[in-house]
């Protein structure tokens, strides 16, 4: 094989592969920049929830029963 040959063989090889890793790259950039606008990983649903003032035994009760759910108080309050 002759050099000329070669070279124009490497030359044409290595622009795909860089031309590759440049779009590839853009692609990426493009995701990671917009990303607030585009999740693949999950859904965000919000709901406002309005609660009434309870009586101390019901507040009472209500708190033992998040407490043993697992919900604690700053879960409940955003801060």
């Amino acid at each position: 094989m002759h050099w000329r040959k070669a070279n124009i063989l490497i030359h044409r090889y290595l622009s795909y592969y860089f031309f590759g890793l440049t779009a590839v790259y853009a692609i990426s950039g493009f995701a990671v920049n917009h990303i607030e606008d585009w999740n693949p990983n999950y859904i965000i649903n919000k709901k406002s929830v309005e609660i009434s003032q309870l009586k101390d035994s019901e507040n009472i009760s209500l708190s033992a029963w998040y407490y043993r759910s697992g919900i604690y108080y700053s879960t409940l309050v955003s801060t």
